[in-house]
Formats: C-alpha cells, structure tokens, sequence
C-alpha cells in the first residue's frame, strides 16, 4: 500500500508495536489534559491514560480485539502513527450493558437505510500528526482494499467540548463531514450516546468510499479509447507496445466477437483501465504453468473427479486402473468384432429378420481382453441396450423379438464414431437451446404430476364407499397435500426424449436425441438403459 506521492507505509498493527504507539501518544498527547481529554473522548475514565502500564494495555487491547488496526511508517520504517477500526464506536464498547448494536440509535436520529453494520466501520482511535497525508493514505488504502466497505464512521460524544473538539478532531477536518441529525429523537439518562447536561446531542463524522475513490463506470471498449488506454498502458511498461506495435490496443478491441470482449473502466468520460476476457483458454497450457489443483483444474467437477480416483487408485498400487469410460472400453470391444462375420450365420426368419435370442447367444460368446471384459461383463446385454437406444421410441428388444441385420449395423456405426469432439459437438447442440429443454421438460413435468393426481384420485374414488361422502372436503385437503408430496421430480426417458423430438414440435433430430441417450448412459454415468429409467432436469444439463 505505498504510495509514491505519500511518504508512509501502512501494514497490520503488531502487539509488539506497543511500545513505540505509546511513545506516539506521548508525543501526541504527553500533557495530562490533553490525556484526560483523549480518555474522555473514548469512554474511558479521566485519568485512565496518566501510567505508562495503563497506555500499553489500552493500545494492546485495541490491535488484539478491533476489526482492524494499522501502523503509519514513514520512509525510515519508523512507526509515525496508529489507527484502529471497530463493528462498534469504542464509547459503545466501553459503556457496561450496551451491547454492539448501534443502528438502532443510529437510524433513530440519523435516519440513513444505507449506512448499516455489514458496509460501515467506526474509528476507535486515531494517533497522527494533522498536518501529514498520513490520514489521505490510511482512508485510501483502507477503501482499496477493503471492498465491501463504504462509509468510515467517528462518533463524537455530546459532552466533546470545543477545546477537545480542536485538538482531537484535526485530523479528521479535510476528509470528513458531519452528518445532519434527521429526528429529535433523545436517547434516556445512561444511555452510550445521551445527550450532555446542557442539552447537547452527539453527533457523527462521516467520510465514504466516494470521497475518497472515484465510481469507475464499467462500459464495453471501443476502438476510440485507443488513446487513453495506450498511456495508461505505456505509463507502467512501454514493453507491451514494442513487442505488439503501437495500435495493438485497438486492434484488440476491434477484435471483440462471441468468444472475446473488452471492458474499460471511465472516470469523467476518461477510459483509465482495460480489462480482456475470452473464452477460448488452453487449458492445458495454464496447467503447465499454474497450480491449479484448488480449482480442479478448472475441469467440470464429475470429471476431476475421475481424475482423482484414478490417481488414488495409482498410489494404491492398482497399476492396471484407467481413466477410461464404460463407453472407451465398448468402442474398443465393438471395433475388435467382426460384425458382418457374427450375424452371418444366425439362422432368420422369413422376413429375413434375426431372432433377438440368436443374437444374444452369439454375442455373449465373444471373449476380449481382461480388462474390457471386465469392464464389459455382458456383452449381448450391453448391444441389446445399445440397440434400444439408437431407436428409444420403441419398446426394449426381448428374447422373442426380431431386429433387422441392418438395424444392428447402423446402431453400431453410430456409437463407434462417438469419440471426444463428437460427443462434445451433441453437447454443445443440446445447450444451445437449453431454455426450450426446460420449457418442455417443466411441461411434460406437470403432464405427468396430472396424470398421477388424477390416477391417485380415480383410485381413491374407486375405493371410497357411500358412507365416505361426508368427508370428501378433508379428501381433497388430504389430496392435495398428497400431491405435493409426490411430485415428479424426474421423468422416464423415453417420455422426455420423445417430448424433444421435432416429430413432436421439438427442438431435436431422433439422430442426435438418440447420441444423446448413448452419451449420457455410457460417459456420463447417467443409467439410461431402458425406457423406464428416469432423469432430472440438473442430471441432464
């Protein structure tokens, strides 16, 4: 928090610094007045400042419990003075029974909604010399990095007088201002902030973030601000410019499209800062050059975490443990068969059609190696699935049914080019239009929670007898309570995939619905193995 116009240094106060904080206050206020009007100021007895032991445990006291506390060195290192911020006035803290709430006084006669605990700070002491920038750099430093915080606060006691208002209050003359009392409101006798024997009310000093950092508006960069920029840019290292060229700035702006953009930040119609941000991020490059662990290294959770199992699994021991996916591992054993080979000789119909049995038994006969066996174990039960998914509008294939020769060729064709960028291509297709699959599937949602009330009311009706009529008023209540409680929260896939079909006003191709269903069964660990199953709306996106 340098600053090269201000010749002082602001760091976190220490318990060590006490002894030179004291030599400070001594310097400051060594005259015992001026020490009994320090105390008096801050809620604490006349002469609770005359011993030196009094002085350090008050300071020690201040650095260990207030919000913030900071030192002011000079060029030296030398501790020229000291601040403390707190949630609460320190004449609050130090009044026995009043708590920390002072925003019910505080509204009552200021009346200000937005100055409340959670955006402002009180100061609890201040110790420097008023003709320094001491107090410009403490405010300025304080605000920049503290970015929640809008208003710096100074309770000033009703019983303040004008000769402790001269002396304490210097400091304070150029960046603060009081604020208007809004009310006659009077606090009772004892009260922390009660008004002095001749009437007098307390008041409050006010300096907020405004004052003391300029509101930056925060606008889209346009090639104009080409000027502006390039000395802000040239002001800190004029390297960028020599090795961009000198219109560098505005070509990146000129640039700007779906994947780029350019934010500046204005000041009185200036542009005094650029901020670039893209989308297209080799992640793989940040890898190499940042710890990015913490942040999963910036992959979607469910896949960091594979990532970690597997490498749980390598410490193990388990040197045989993969990263690939079921569906890696049936692409691999679908591309070691050979198809037209294992069809052959099954005995048809006389449509020429293949008994779904036949088809079963001969690929349950197939042998792999021991790692795609075992990860797929039932290879007829495996392409039985597949071959529902490719056309999931129709009902599962069992042992009496038939399939064409054809129809298990194009279904295999079709999984096997699912690699990488093919099953991020149907995903990318899908979140496209990703608000009309929450239309139709908070639709099709409601369809089915109808269709269950009405079916839960049709059977209560079936069941209730003559003698139950009298009640029905406490049925419906009971209904209704039922209805709530069994909501559908998921929907069977075969109805959601079919909704989100353009056969059916949907936004999707049967094709790309059905890679869908086989991306999300075989890598996105999502159980789609028949038209039963179900899925959510956060399971799918």
């Amino acid at each position: 928090s340098a600053s090269p116009e201000v010749p002082f240094f602001l760091r976190r106060a220490d318990p060590d610094d006490v002894d030179t904080i004291c030599a400070v206050f001594d310097h400051l206020f060594g005259d015992d007045l001026l020490a009994e009007q320090f105390a008096n100021f801050h809620g604490l007895n006349t002469g609770a400042l005359r011993s030196p032991a009094a002085q350090q445990r008050f300071f020690v006291s201040l650095i260990e419990t207030c919000f913030m506390s900071v030192t002011f060195e000079d060029e030296d290192g030398n501790i020229a003075g000291f601040a403390a911020l707190d949630d609460a006035p320190i004449q609050m803290m130090n009044t026995v029974g009043a708590g920390t709430d002072w925003e019910d006084w505080f509204q009552k006669t200021f009346q200000d909604p937005s100055i409340d605990n959670k955006n402002a700070l009180w100061f609890s002491c201040l110790l420097v010399e008023p003709e320094t920038n001491a107090m410009a750099e403490m405010l300025r430093t304080t605000f920049s990095t503290m970015l929640e915080l809008e208003h710096l606060l100074l309770f000033v006691p009703a019983n303040t007088s004008e000769e402790e208002v001269t002396v304490l209050l210097q400091p304070f003359e150029t960046h603060f201002q009081q604020l208007e009392l809004a009310s006659t409101f009077s606090p009772p006798a004892g009260h922390w902030a009660a008004n002095s024997a001749d009437g007098k009310r307390a008041t409050v000093l006010i300096c907020s973030r405004s004052d003391i950092i300029t509101p930056l508006n925060i606008r889209m960069a346009k090639v104009e601000d080409h000027d502006n920029l390039a000395a802000v840019f040239d002001a800190q290292s004029e390297v960028v410019t020599e090795i961009y060229g000198e219109y560098f700035i505005a070509e990146l702006i000129e640039a700007q499209n779906e994947e780029n953009k350019a934010l500046v930040a204005e000041v009185d119609g200036r542009a005094v800062g650029l901020l670039c941000l893209t989308s297209d991020v080799d992640i793989n490059v940040l890898a190499q050059c940042f710890e990015l662990d913490p942040y999963d290294n910036l992959l979607k959770p469910q896949v960091m975490g594979r990532v970690r199992e597997h490498a749980e699994a390598i410490w193990r021991g388990e040197l045989d443990a993969s990263l690939a996916s079921v569906g890696d591992f049936l692409q691999v054993a679908l591309a070691s068969i050979d198809l037209d080979a294992l069809i052959e000789p099954l005995p048809r119909m006389d449509d020429g059609q293949i008994n779904a049995a036949y088809l079963h038994s001969a690929l349950a006969q197939q042998e792999f190696s021991s790692e795609v066996g075992e990860t797929v174990p039932d290879f007829g039960k495996v392409v039985m699935t597949l071959l529902w998914q490719a056309r999931f509008t129709e009902p599962m294939l069992e042992m009496g049914s038939t399939v064409d020769a054809q129809r298990i060729g194009e279904c295999v064709q079709m999984f096997r080019e699912l690699d990488f960028n093919m099953r991020k291509e149907v995903a990318d297709r899908i979140l496209e239009r990703w608000e009309e699959v929450q239309s139709i599937f908070e639709a099709t949602r409601e369809l089915l929670q109808q269709q269950a009330e009405q079916a839960h009311e049709e059977a209560q009706q079936t069941s209730t007898g003559e003698e139950q009529l009298s009640t029905q008023q406490p049925l419906e209540e009971g209904r209704e309570e039922d209805s709530e409680e069994e909501e559908v929260p998921a929907i069977p896939v075969q109805v959601l995939f079919k909704s989100l079909m353009e056969e059916q006003e949907g936004p999707f191709s049967q094709d790309l619905l059905a890679k869908m269903v086989m991306c999300l069964h075989w890598w996105a660990n999502l159980n789609l193995e028949s038209p039963v199953k179900t899925v959510s709306e956060d399971s799918l996106e």
